[in-house]
């Protein structure tokens, strides 16, 4: 047993660590973005990458779903398909990057971050994500690097920097070119299921990234802005339990996702505390360092988000491996419309309403797997 537990803490700190210098480096990216452009302009950029999850999700919502529980074989055949549906965006979106800036990055993001997520797929199957967030950091330290250059140089636009930001994660969308050489690519299975899978991820990208694009079409890219930097975080603390639940991926994988193969409840409630003490802490920095009202008052509301974001992580991933496609679609879309109506109603409030809308769609996504998976055990393999 204690083997077991070691493994398990040993595989999230590993994945945890690698993935908190990434999300650094990117937050670093932010940082210099304002420093050199002023909020708006980062604002602008805030609202095209999460656009770019909004394309990307649905895209390959079907390969994510199914990687923790088809066998080898069609794993590979899932890894292929993922890699060339991204280089195909990708190459779109650099096409058309000069003519179009705007939906010339979303594409281009979204198709670079596909073929990147095809090659990571491999060791978040075998349930070791470390090696896959060790290369994302890698990759976002390069963009950061290539991206500040230009930043740094004169008569720097957001939209050269933009370019250089791109171009650098090329290399990184081509690592899967060897494990796809030789298998044939194959399109979604056409069935209820799949259409599920779909629907439940662009739910996904709207909860995630939707509320960005919204607040900034209904308030300001500068409140956009502001909003995403305090999202930055809360999304890496769900990463950081995202990856703890990935480490059971075997067990639950041979037991059909029963809950016991997952994560015990008072070990998720335990990183999920800590998680929101932390993104707190993060608020009070910000407060001391005479931030905007708006930014340290965001920070402080989403740490009760920090909290209810671990559990939902784990949460969903369990879901996930029982293959509960429809309930895990009815969910994330009850969410999505709790969160959005809550969202227009405090738009006045910017950033800080954004953030209280974020708890209360959290709250209500919390509670119902919850209540699948402990209070109603039939209706979550439904």
């Amino acid at each position: 047993m204690i083997a077991f537990r070691s493994r398990h803490v040993a595989g999230t700190v590993g994945s945890a660590a690698w993935m908190v210098s990434g999300r650094g480096f990117g937050f670093v990216w932010r940082l210099v973005v304002i420093g050199h452009l002023g909020i708006g302009d980062f604002g602008l950029f805030a609202i095209a990458i999460a656009a770019a999850a909004l394309v990307m999700t649905p895209l390959e919502a079907y390969y994510v779903v199914r990687v923790a529980r088809i066998d080898d074989a069609s794993f590979a055949v899932d890894r292929a398909s993922r890699w060339w549906l991204g280089l195909a965006v990708m190459v779109v979106g650099l096409a058309m990057f000069h003519w179009w800036f705007v939906p010339g990055l979303i594409l281009a993001k979204a198709g670079a971050d596909i073929a990147f997520n095809a090659y990571r797929s491999t060791s978040i199957r075998a349930g070791d994500p470390s090696w896959s967030y060790a290369v994302e950091a890698a990759r976002q330290l390069v963009a950061l690097a290539a991206g500040s250059i230009v930043l740094f140089t004169a008569g720097a636009t957001l939209e050269r920097a933009s370019l250089a930001y791109l171009l650098a994660l090329v290399p990184f969308a081509l690592l899967a070119a060897g494990s796809s050489r030789g298998v044939r690519p194959r399109l979604p299975h056409r069935e209820r299921r799949t259409g599920s899978m779909i629907v439940e991820a662009l739910g996904a990208a709207a909860y995630t990234q939707g509320d960005i694009v919204l607040l900034g079409i209904l308030a300001s890219s500068a409140q956009a802005g502001y909003f995403s930097l305090g999202s930055l975080v809360v999304w890496t603390v769900a990463l950081v339990a995202q990856n703890f639940s990935i480490t059971f991926h075997e067990e639950l994988r041979s037991t059909q996702g029963h809950v016991s193969s997952g994560p015990r409840l008072r070990h998720t409630l335990g990183l999920a505390a800590a998680s929101g003490l932390a993104t707190l802490l993060t608020g009070v920095v910000v407060l001391v360092a005479d931030a905007p009202r708006g930014l340290w008052l965001t920070f402080m509301i989403l740490s009760l988000v920090a909290f209810t974001r671990v559990i939902s992580s784990v949460f969903t991933t369990v879901l996930a491996v029982q293959a509960a496609d429809h309930l895990r679609m009815r969910i994330t879309v009850t969410a999505v419309l709790v969160k959005a109506v809550v969202l227009v109603a405090l738009t006045s409030q910017g950033a800080v309403g954004a953030a209280i809308a974020f708890v209360l769609g959290d709250l209500v996504m919390v509670a119902w797997a919850y209540r699948a998976l402990y209070r109603s055990p039939g209706a979550a393999r439904a």
